[in-house]
């Protein structure tokens, strides 16, 4: 990428340098987003020449085009040139439009317009697979395979989440709506167990456990907003709520492995909802004991991570300072095991109980 070589010409402008950036770092967003780190704004410049000379090499259509306007250039791509001209073309926009809908949701934060994105993504391969229904995967390109949509899907959901706003009136970006798309992708994995995949331990993270996992959270995410910013007045279903919230959080906590930042943040908010529940302190201790004894294993390898900057460690620091109040008025004879205590952090977003 850093070879890339750019030069106006009366045709317009003239890229020279080396293809193939795109697929590396594509698959790396898709085997795992955190690898994405921005060192510098020439990194940005340098990105941006290689996309447009990838884009440029590959005849691939501009990525502003409506689906309609994008399946009409990819099927006259396929009438001149067969899978060797559209199969790249297809292939280079597609992973142009990951990076940027990664871009978007992640650096810029513009959350709407990386689902945008993912969703024309979406409707590509979708299309694609039902023109070819019967083309082999050399023919039609990885792009098609069904890990790779699932790997796209997961990624959107992460995102649509983030474009959820609480007590919004938007029809777009609903609660119902991503439980609706996390109960497919669960439904998805669950009906295709045995899908191809190349063995390595990496790919299956990507395209399995992290695309349940997510999902999974993002039921949790679901039930705990629905008990914090939802309508019901009734404590009992508030607490099952919360009771719902932390039995989600926890099953995609135990999907990814115990010195992953993932695997403590999913047990600190189910303990969150746990606690907003009302939940007496011998359910809970235990869960506090764990993440004490797992933070300084998560610290070794995560300390400097995106997470991490956004304040994980200073949580889990906060939580651990409570466990340390609580024990103590536990040994005082204040509280028992038997008592339920809220949190400050909880205050304002969890029943009352006491």
């Amino acid at each position: 990428m850093m070879h890339v070589k750019k030069q106006q010409t009366p045709e317009g402008m003239k890229y020279t340098g080396m293809t193939g950036a795109l697929d590396c770092i594509s698959n790396g967003i898709m085997m795992d987003i955190r690898v994405f780190q921005l060192t510098s704004m020439e990194w940005v410049e340098k990105y941006n020449e290689q996309n447009s000379m990838e884009l440029l090499r590959s005849r691939s259509p501009e990525h502003r085009e409506s689906v309609d306007s994008l399946i009409t250039a990819f099927r006259n791509q396929y009438a001149e040139g067969g899978f060797s001209l559209v199969r790249l073309s297809i292939s280079t926009l597609i992973r142009s439009m990951i990076c940027l809908a990664a871009i978007q949701g992640g650096l810029k934060q513009t959350h709407v317009e990386s689902v945008e994105a993912y969703d024309k993504i979406i409707a590509i391969l979708h299309w694609g697979r039902q023109e070819w229904p019967n083309a082999s995967k050399d023919d039609r390109g990885v792009a098609f395979e069904p890990t790779f949509i699932r790997g796209v899907r997961s990624m959107r959901l992460e995102s649509y989440m983030q474009a959820w706003r609480p007590r919004s009136t938007s029809r777009k970006f609903t609660l119902e709506g991503l439980l609706r798309e996390a109960d497919d992708i669960l439904a998805e994995i669950e009906a295709n167990p045995r899908l191809p995949y190349d063995g390595s331990y990496g790919f299956k993270l990507a395209f399995i456990i992290y695309p349940k996992a997510r999902a999974l959270a993002m039921k949790g995410f679901y039930w705990n907003q629905t008990a914090r910013h939802g309508t019901s007045t009734d404590l009992e279903r508030l607490r099952a709520d919360f009771r719902e919230a932390h039995k989600y959080y926890m099953q995609a906590a135990e999907l990814y492995p115990t010195d992953d930042e993932q695997h403590i943040w999913y047990v600190k908010v189910a303990l969150d909802a746990l606690l907003a529940a009302g939940t007496p302190l011998r359910e809970c201790m235990p869960l506090l004991k764990r993440i004490r004894e797992n933070v300084p294993v998560v610290k070794e390898m995560w300390e400097f991570s995106a997470l991490a900057a956004d304040g994980l460690f200073r949580q889990l620091q906060t939580l651990l300072y409570f466990e340390e109040d609580v024990q103590k008025a536990i040994d005082e004879g204040q509280y028992t095991l038997d008592d339920a205590v809220l949190p400050k952090w909880l205050e304002g977003s969890a029943i009352r109980y006491h």
